[in-house]
């Protein structure tokens, strides 16, 4: 796993695909190592695989990001997720 840096509560956004390891086992990491972190989990897959709603409750996420995706929708999305955790 790539090294990440989970600051205070803020929500991290994981790709489900990567070139060295699957979104999938780096958010189960994420989630050993830092029991409470929110992830956002990010993938281009949705219409072909899954809807965004089924991705969310299997992966236990707030919500699935679809890409592609502008910067204003990360911000929103961030903005939502540190929002439910006050």
């Amino acid at each position: 796993m790539a090294r990440i840096l989970v600051i205070d509560d803020e929500p991290v956004i994981v790709d489900l695909v990567m070139p060295e390891e699957s979104g999938v086992i780096t958010i189960r990491k994420l989630r050993e190592r830092y029991p409470g972190v929110r992830v956002l989990p990010m993938t281009g897959l949705l219409t072909q695989l899954w809807s965004a709603d089924e991705l969310s409750r299997l992966l236990d996420a707030e919500r699935t990001l679809a890409k592609p995706i502008t910067p204003d929708e990360i911000v929103s999305a961030v903005r939502d997720a540190l929002e439910t955790s006050a």
